[in-house]
């Protein structure tokens, strides 16, 4: 065990699984001797308070209000502990900040999602579509949030939010790798397969019914039936087509019934293994996909029209993502299974993507282990000798 000052908390805004542990480094954190402890901050997203936590730990605290958050708060010292957040900074989550900053907590924001949807690959015109796409007067309130968020609010407290990010995508204070490419790091040199012979990986995203869905897509109580349908004979298609199973990840989220499929061969939380291992990548867009382009796998983007009619803007973006890896998303229902010609990812599109938004030349054979590490060692002996650091509010 480290010093008892070496005290970590790390929040999060939604329930905590194991890919979240993985992420966040949870387990090397406790492994090294920080004394540290998970807090799930419920209250900030009401459409996840009925996601159970699949996690079961002593180090582990579900946070009902924010009023309970801001007593656990202050029974910490903030001369021995730094928190490592994973809450939004928005509009909504604009007081946790200001508490933060009163208190002079140190704080990091690690993002190691490494998105390559939204604000890092919109541009004006995609914006304006976006906007336009749905009733423009629901867009203005959240518009005028956003900018009273960024211009005003953030301003008169003095709330630099920048200097505590770290992440594969700028802006950061210090760049680290994406989820996907400490992934790839860590299967670098694994022999092992999950999957026997050829396959083709389908990557699933648990449409429509992803609890993520009613929150940032306004979608609820919509009957998967159409889509599976859909998607269980194009599967059957592209079988025939390629000659090779189709396997599916399923998204960590996800809660499928044994016939969903119709008897094909599904895993859970081993998305990054399936794709080192496939022949074919079929893919919505996941974030996941990103593994693929490091992997150079032939890739489809793909959907079916009673997708479109349920939630355009998945699609939208879908589109938009399979652009900036220069292709085509294909609308299955229109172009046919035969077709489609599934091809490796341009070398351009390729390179572009991986050294700015999944790690850096100077951190592509370093782990997200091997730059954290050290730098809460280094911040914890600044606290300790009362110095003063940029991550400090």
């Amino acid at each position: 065990m480290k010093e008892t000052s070496s005290k970590i908390i790390f929040i999060h805004e939604g329930a905590i699984t194991p890919t979240i542990v993985r992420m966040y480094l949870i387990d090397e954190l406790v492994s090294q001797g920080f004394d540290v402890e998970l807090w799930s901050l419920r209250f900030l997203r009401t459409l996840w308070n009925n996601l159970a936590d699949e996690i079961s730990r002593d180090i582990y605290r579900k946070v009902d209000t924010y009023a309970d958050l801001k007593i656990l708060l202050s029974g910490k010292d903030t001369s021995k502990t730094i928190i490592i957040t994973s809450v939004a900074d928005n509009y909504l989550n604009r007081h946790i900040y200001l508490h933060l900053h009163k208190k002079h907590f140190l704080y990091l924001f690690v993002d190691p999602y490494g998105s390559f949807m939204g604000k890092n690959t919109f541009t004006i015109k995609d914006r304006i579509k976006l906007a336009f796409s749905s009733n423009i007067l629901k867009k203005i309130v959240p518009e005028l949030k956003k900018i009273y968020h960024n211009k005003v609010f953030k301003p008169l407290h003095h709330i630099d939010f920048d200097k505590h990010v770290l992440a594969s995508v700028k802006p950061r204070e210090i760049a680290i790798n994406s989820n996907d490419y400490e992934a790839y790091l860590s299967l670098e040199n694994d022999q092992e397969r999950l999957v026997a012979g050829r396959y083709i990986l389908f990557i699933d995203i648990f449409f429509p019914l992803h609890p993520d869905m009613p929150y940032f897509y306004g979608i609820q109580d919509v009957d998967s039936k159409p889509y599976l349908t859909s998607l269980n004979q194009f599967f059957s298609m592209i079988e025939k087509k390629y000659q090779m199973p189709v396997v599916i990840a399923l998204h960590p989220k996800s809660l499928y019934t044994d016939v969903d499929f119709e008897g094909r061969r599904t895993y859970k939380y081993k998305t990054h293994s399936l794709i080192k291992d496939a022949d074919i990548v079929l893919s919505h867009g996941s974030t996941s996909t990103t593994l693929a382009v490091v992997y150079n796998k032939p890739t489809l983007f793909f959907f079916f029209q009673n997708m479109i009619d349920v939630a355009p803007k998945v699609i939208q973006k879908l589109i938009w993502t399979a652009e900036s890896f220069g292709k085509e998303a294909r609308n299955i229902d229109i172009v046919g299974v035969d077709a489609v010609d599934i091809t490796t990812f341009d070398d351009k599109y390729r390179d572009f993507f991986i050294y700015n938004f999944m790690t850096t030349k100077e951190n592509e054979h370093k782990s997200n282990k091997d730059i954290i590490i050290p730098l809460l060692d280094d911040l914890f002996n600044k606290l300790r000798n009362g110095e003063k650091t940029s991550f400090q509010a």
